[in-house]
């Protein structure tokens, strides 16, 4: 069964849409928001949103980025939207898994549920043509490349950050993350939730694809102090720490070794180790 949230700023196009997926057997339609607080109600209980093009007026898609991010197990549908496929890009960029065209009929909608529920996009061969020449454009662009915005973002992500990332990536739940690095469920689940938002995906999955993908090449992994000077690098000892502003000789003993061709019997090792170095 495939439970729906509808929300739309008119009341009677949430009632026609539920009489329309309430006749089908697989579908239950939970109930229809007309602002985004009642959204965010209904929204845990369902697995599909419909959420119409001009729910909240110009900010309709950064709600939708918004909602990808905090239940990335809900699939979301942008309603109603134009034949317009800079309005349809940037819409799959917030996070929609489907789209209905304003000129698109019942039957379709239905289609495009089922199809979405079951992790597909029905898309027409116009959208999906300039889906292709703007992956195109975005591959000749270095600066604006899927790699060179993954690296960038990646790199926005902190220590700990990463750490979460990284046992995602191994398939741990927020339970087990949480007993891993001895931090609560609560903060794990802000962690996620920070994640998604500076990698601009919606769920575990795909950060946990992107970070495996990309994070060599920009050497997120590596500690922060390899970046500074070594004029700058603080070595810590049980004293504390102290900079490196000549050169360091560690502390540490050599073997003694008798010059027996030495009358007065010198210990030539600490010696010839410190000259060397």
């Amino acid at each position: 069964m495939i439970r729906i949230v509808i929300a739309d700023q008119t009341k009677f196009v949430c009632d026609i849409m539920r009489v329309v997926l309430s006749q089908q057997e697989d579908i239950y339609v939970i109930g229809g928001a007309s602002d985004a607080e009642q959204l965010h109600f209904l929204i845990p209980q369902c697995d599909v949103a419909l959420v119409g093009y001009n729910f909240v007026g110009e900010n309709t898609a950064a709600l939708i980025q918004e909602l990808s991010s905090k239940y990335e197990d809900v699939r979301l549908i942008i309603v109603g939207v134009p034949e317009e496929f800079l309005q349809i890009i940037q819409f799959i960029e917030s996070g929609v898994m489907g789209y209905i065209l304003k000129n698109e009929v019942a039957k379709d909608l239905i289609c495009k549920v089922r199809a979405t529920m079951n992790g597909q996009a029905l898309v027409s061969d116009e959208v999906a043509a300039f889906m292709m020449q703007h992956i195109n454009y975005l591959a000749n662009d270095p600066s604006a490349s899927l790699s060179h915005r993954k690296k960038e973002q990646i790199a926005l992500l902190t220590s700990r950050q990463r750490e979460v990332l990284k046992l995602i990536c191994k398939g741990l739940t927020n339970q087990e993350i949480g007993a891993h690095l001895y931090i609560q469920c609560g903060t794990v689940k802000n962690h996620v939730h920070h994640i998604l938002k500076k990698i601009g995906v919606s769920s575990r999955r795909e950060a946990a694809s992107i970070y495996q993908m990309y994070h060599h090449d920009n050497g997120a992994d590596a500690p922060n102090n390899h970046h500074l000077p070594a004029a700058q690098l603080a070595l810590s000892s049980k004293n504390g720490a102290r900079r490196m502003n000549k050169k360091f000789i560690p502390q540490v003993e050599r073997p003694y070794v008798i010059d027996s061709r030495n009358t007065g019997h010198r210990l030539q090792g600490q010696q010839r180790y410190e000259n060397s170095n």
